[in-house]
C-alpha cells in the first residue's frame, strides 16, 4: 500500500523523462476501473519519440500511428527492508509505420464468446488524432515541423466522467475486450478455418425442453456424448437421432459462417487500391516498453514481440 502511495505521489510531479507523446495514447483493452491506477505510476517512455523521429527522417513518405495496451506482469517490489510480489499492468506502446493509415477499427472478442465483432473505433469514442507537442517543449522547431506532423495517436474521448462506476457492465466489457484491428493480405487464409467445436441448440420434441450444449470433435464422440447428455438432461433415449441431427446442423451453420467470413476478408482486400496494397505489405511495427525506477530491469524479462492477434508480432522491440 505504501509503495503504491509513493508511486502515485511521484506521478503527480511529471518526470522530465516522461514522453509527452505517450501521455496522449489510449491504452486499448485496459479495464476502465483500473485505468487511472496504470497512469498514476511513473512510467518512462522518453526513448520512444526519438526512435520514431529517426524512422520518419529516413523515409519522408512514412507516418507513425501509435496505440497503447497493457501487459500484466509479476514484479518483486522493494518496500523498505521487505519485498513483495505484485501484479502490475505495464503499459506498452506500438508504433505502426506506414504510408497509409491503419483502419479505424477494433476487434472485440471475449474469452466467454467465440464470436468476433469488428467495429468502428468511434463506437468506443476512439479515433486516430494528429499529435502536436506542447509548444513549450519544442527545443528543435525545424525537427518538430518535419516529423511531428506525421505522428498520429489512437486516443479516446471517454474521460473520467465516462469511466465511472455507473457505466453499464456490458459497455465496460467492450473496452476491456477491444484490440486494434488490421487486415493484411498474408493474413487471409486460402481455405476457411476448420470447425472443430460448436454450440448447438436442441428442443425436445416430447418435453419441449430447450437445451444448449457445446460439442468439441477433438475430445467428444457422439456415441458417448449424446447418451450422457440424454441422461443429464432427463430426455428420452429415442431422441438420440434428433440430437445428432441438431449437432450436424450446428456444424453446417458454423462452416457456412466461416466460408462467409473468408469471402468478406477477400472482398476487403480486393477493394484496396494498388497503393494501399503495397503500403500494407511494407508496413512495419515497433513495440516500446517503459523504463521504471520502481521495477528496474525486471521488465526486460517479460518483453515480447507479440502485439495482438491482428497485428501479430512487432518487427522490433525497444
Amino acid at each position: 500500500k505504501n509503495e503504491m502511495s509513493t508511486m502515485k505521489k511521484r506521478a503527480r510531479t511529471p518526470s522530465v523523462k516522461t514522453c509527452e507523446l505517450a501521455k496522449r495514447v489510449w491504452l486499448v483493452g485496459q479495464d476502465l476501473e483500473n485505468y487511472e491506477d496504470v497512469l498514476s505510476q511513473p512510467w518512462d517512455f522518453s526513448h520512444m519519440l526519438p526512435s520514431i523521429e529517426s524512422e520518419l527522417e529516413k523515409n519522408q513518405n512514412l507516418c507513425a500511428y501509435v496505440f497503447g495496451s497493457t501487459e500484466p506482469q509479476q514484479f518483486n517490489i522493494q518496500n523498505g527492508s521487505k519485498s513483495e510480489i505484485k501484479v502490475i499492468p505495464v503499459p506498452v506502446m506500438v508504433a505502426v509505420l506506414s504510408e497509409v493509415a491503419p483502419p479505424s477499427l477494433v476487434g472485440i472478442t471475449s474469452i466467454q464468446s467465440s464470436k468476433e465483432k469488428i467495429v468502428d473505433m468511434r463506437e468506443l469514442k476512439m479515433s486516430w488524432y494528429s499529435w502536436r507537442p506542447d509548444i513549450r517543449q519544442r527545443r528543435d522547431r525545424t525537427r518538430t515541423r518535419a516529423t511531428h506532423s506525421r505522428i498520429f495517436v489512437l486516443d479516446c474521448t471517454l474521460r473520467n466522467y465516462g469511466r465511472g462506476p455507473y457505466i453499464r457492465e456490458e459497455r465496460r466489457k467492450l473496452f476491456e475486450y477491444a484490440l486494434p484491428y488490421i487486415l493484411r493480405e498474408q493474413d487471409v487464409p486460402d481455405e476457411p478455418r476448420p470447425v472443430t467445436h460448436v454450440t448447438a441448440e436442441y428442443t425436445s420434441r416430447l418435453s419441449k425442453k430447450r437445451i444448449e450444449f457445446v460439442f468439441d470433435k477433438e475430445i467428444d464422440r457422439t456415441v458417448t456424448f449424446i447418451p450422457d447428455l440424454i441422461e443429464v438432461e432427463k430426455l428420452e433415449e429415442d431422441e438420440f437421432d434428433d440430437i445428432k441431427e441438431a449437432l450436424k446442423s450446428a456444424f453446417k451453420l458454423k462452416r457456412a459462417e466461416e466460408a462467409c467470413r473468408l469471402a468478406e476478408l477477400r472482398a476487403t482486400i480486393e477493394k484496396r487500391s494498388d497503393k494501399e496494397r503495397i503500403a500494407m505489405e511494407a508496413l512495419q511495427t515497433r513495440k516500446y516498453y517503459p523504463k521504471s525506477e520502481i521495477v528496474g530491469d525486471q521488465i526486460d524479462r517479460f518483453k515480447t514481440n507479440f502485439i495482438n492477434r491482428y497485428y501479430g508480432r512487432a518487427n522490433s522491440v525497444h
